[in-house]
């Protein structure tokens, strides 16, 4: 049986030398969030499949373009079934869950080239990945300890370009089976890690066990001189759960901090959605074809998934160090100011030769260079920071649900800008597409300006009282 836990006993049995946080190691806490965001690389893999697959397959480009969408529609229902699966049986196992959609979808993939079934893939891939967006950040930022958490919770960020830059290498061999079994087989690589890692220890203390936490704090700290925390964390549980007793989610939903926590979290989601960053991973080959680059499209989208790649392990320790508004100001800007410089460039090539544009034939490297300059400022802030602040500024009494409505909300506008795109290029041309593109991540500047606190830095509880008092609230680091 159990141990039942009771916060004051715990806190009265503690030994004089145990009552002080004690210094241990973060290499395990990294190990279990690379373990734990592997499933991201596998959703990476997702976003960029059409890249290098649909030239090789016999579809339109309309067909090409639900194909591509489908994903963010499966994800919708996705995130709801995973918020709704991680607050019934805790992050860990969602997470695991999540692997098993993943590999259906390849195989499915793999083994059928019809349209038809390329699109129930599709759905089934979405649902996952709708639900890695949800139960990984949750999961990283319960087992971190306050002075990684934000460096933490950008490793998803890096995972997904892992994947992208996977599928995009391997795409490029032009074989189509071997694009999808090995994604396959990167999906049973990412059940067996999160597997073997260690249940989040406030989802143990929640369901009170209490032995069970202690074994999972005293592994991700990588010391046994944990008595302390524990005890902190317990109390906070404990607290929780007589909040979570009290009131209804209808209830919690209601309170100041839960509806800022919200337009907080949702705000930055459609700004990371509108800038459209799915197009670009989408129709990567596609952008490069069109703008017709001196390099093959497949080389190109190579070269994008490496500076991907390695631009995000660059920035994934800053949001730590420089804090997460002022990189959020920063991506929301350079991409704006991207998106503009790369849909100047479709309008001169998309204008009447009368006009100019015969200069054009000295500019084929620009396309390649903006969009690596989009994709750079996306990994600096838009990328990583919407989920790794959603998972900070959300009570933990209603994570789950929460989570999903965030998480819903970022793939239904992901289908819409997926899906539309081609219809937006068909009717206005594809430079009014980035236009646009442009405008709403300036947007996203303005909203990250006057509605975003700071969070780095500051301990869970803290930001929950600080949301509590007002939007732009500061207090001392």
């Amino acid at each position: 049986m159990e141990k039942d836990f009771d916060p004051s006993t715990e806190r009265a049995a503690l030994a004089p030398e145990d009552t002080q946080v004690h210094p241990g190691k973060k290499w395990p806490q990294y190990v279990a969030a690379i373990s734990a965001t592997l499933s991201a690389a596998v959703g990476g893999t997702c976003l960029a499949w059409t890249s290098p697959a649909l030239p090789m397959l016999p579809f339109n480009n309309q067909q090409g373009s639900w194909v591509g969408s489908l994903l963010s529609l499966g994800a919708i229902p996705g995130a709801a079934m995973a918020g709704t699966l991680t607050h019934a049986i805790g992050p860990k196992p969602a997470i695991a869950a999540l692997a098993v959609p993943f590999l259906i979808s390849y195989i499915i993939i793999a083994s059928v080239q019809d349209l038809w079934a390329i699109y129930a893939a599709r759905i089934i891939a979405g649902l996952a990945l709708g639900g890695v967006v949800v139960a990984v950040p949750i999961y990283v930022a319960e087992i971190a300890e306050d002075s990684v958490r934000g460096t933490l919770g950008s490793i998803l960020q890096v995972m997904f370009n892992v994947g992208i830059l996977f599928a995009n290498a391997v795409g490029a061999a032009k074989n189509y089976a071997a694009l999808a079994w090995s994604s396959a087989a990167l999906a049973v690589a990412a059940l067996g890690l999160i597997l073997l890692m260690p249940e989040s220890p406030r989802c143990l203390l929640a369901r009170g066990k209490l032995d069970e936490a202690q074994l999972s704090l005293q592994w991700l700290r990588g010391t046994p001189q944990v008595t302390q925390e524990l005890a902190n964390m317990t109390e906070v549980v404990e607290r929780e759960r007589e909040e979570q007793r009290a009131s209804s989610f209808r209830e919690l939903v209601s309170m100041p901090a839960m509806k800022r926590a919200l337009i907080i979290s949702i705000g930055l989601v459609v700004i990371q959605q509108l800038s459209g960053i799915n197009v670009v991973f989408l129709y990567t080959q596609r952008i490069f074809k069109d703008a017709g680059s001196s390099m093959t499209p497949s080389t190109c989208s190579i070269v994008v998934a490496v500076v991907m790649l390695l631009f995000s392990q660059i920035a994934a320790p800053l949001s730590d160090k420089a804090g997460r508004r002022i990189l959020l100001l920063t991506s929301a800007i350079a991409m704006s100011i991207s998106l503009a410089s790369l849909g100047g460039y479709f309008q001169a090539k998309e204008s009447p030769p009368s006009e100019g544009n015969d200069h054009l034939a000295s500019l084929t490297w620009l396309p390649l260079t903006t969009v690596i300059a989009y994709l750079c400022a996306y990994l600096l802030g838009f990328g990583p920071l919407p989920w790794a602040v959603m998972a900070e500024v959300l009570p933990p009494t209603a994570k789950g649900p929460a989570g999903a409505i965030v998480a819903s909300a970022c793939w239904i506008l992901s289908f819409i800008a997926t899906k539309c795109f081609q219809d937006l290029v068909e009717a206005l041309g594809t430079a009014a597409a980035f236009f646009l593109f442009a405008g709403f991540s300036f947007l996203g500047a303005v909203f990250v300006f006057f509605l975003l606190p700071e969070t780095k830095g500051k301990s869970l509880e803290q930001i929950q009282s600080q949301l509590a008092l007002g939007f732009r609230v500061r207090s001392s680091s």
